[in-house]
């Protein structure tokens, strides 16, 4: 009698699991394969990729991140000067390795690198 009541709650447990997690992007991915079969970006460039919300980078960063991109070359080194809260090793310097695909982007803060980026003063200096 007692392993009836487990098998119950668990049953109800995985059933309050399934319902929490669910999310109506699944749900569209499964009905609709429209968004599948569109075209991506002329950029190469997604901004929302395994994601429902956009992308938390304020549109500041991301053209500053443009224009890093438009002044370096495949296979420069960027180095990547911030000033807090975006001086660490988080999302930010995630994101500039995402977006200067081809270019190696240093650790924050070392500025052995053919081309230093400030942020936010928007500077970009070319060393070698």
């Amino acid at each position: 009698m007692k392993l009836g009541w487990q098998r119950v709650a668990a049953s109800i447990l995985l059933a309050l699991l399934f319902i929490g997690g669910f999310r109506p992007m699944f749900l569209r991915l499964l009905v609709s394969r429209r968004s599948l079969m569109q075209p991506g970006p002329v950029s190469g460039l997604d901004t929302r990729p395994l994601r429902e919300h956009a992308d938390a980078t304020t549109p500041e960063l991301l053209a500053f991140f443009q224009r890093i991109r438009s002044v370096t070359r495949r296979g420069d080194t960027v180095g990547l000067v911030f000033q807090p809260p975006f001086n660490g090793f988080g999302y930010v310097y995630w994101r500039a390795s995402y977006m200067l695909s081809g270019r190696t982007v240093k650790f924050p803060g070392e500025t052995d690198a053919n081309v230093i980026a400030y942020w936010p003063e928007g500077k970009i200096e070319r060393q070698r």
